[in-house]
């Protein structure tokens, strides 16, 4: 079975601006990393309230906002395609919170249907 690779990133965006960032986000920025070599999928998601709190489990601050990409393997985060797809253009000052990391897959147990 071939390793994952697994692009994070999280961030929060002003509230005038969030409408406009997701138009750009959804029809523009995220189909162009996904179609960068050694890019597999691109998902977005909106954070939500956790309905109760895990004993022991500080909760930090929550980004509004994630994008899960995978990769074939971290060598796509290096491709010139993908230099020159990422980044936020003129939304940067709009942000806060960002994070971006990657994980490599060590174990997958997956379900039977």
């Amino acid at each position: 079975m071939k390793t994952r690779t697994l692009l994070l990133l999280r961030f929060n965006i002003v509230a005038e601006k969030e409408d406009e960032l997701n138009k750009w986000y959804d029809e523009v920025h995220l189909p162009s990393v996904v179609a960068c070599p050694g890019f597999l999928s691109g998902r977005r998601f909106r954070a939500n309230t956790l309905p109760t709190k895990a004993k022991g489990i500080n909760v930090g601050k929550v980004a509004k906002y994630m994008t899960l990409y995978e990769l074939e393997s971290p060598a796509a985060y290096e491709t010139k395609e993908f230099q020159q797809a990422r980044g936020f253009r003129e939304f940067v000052p709009f942000l806060s919170d960002v994070t971006l990391e990657m994980y490599e897959e060590i174990k997958c147990i997956e379900k039977e249907e």
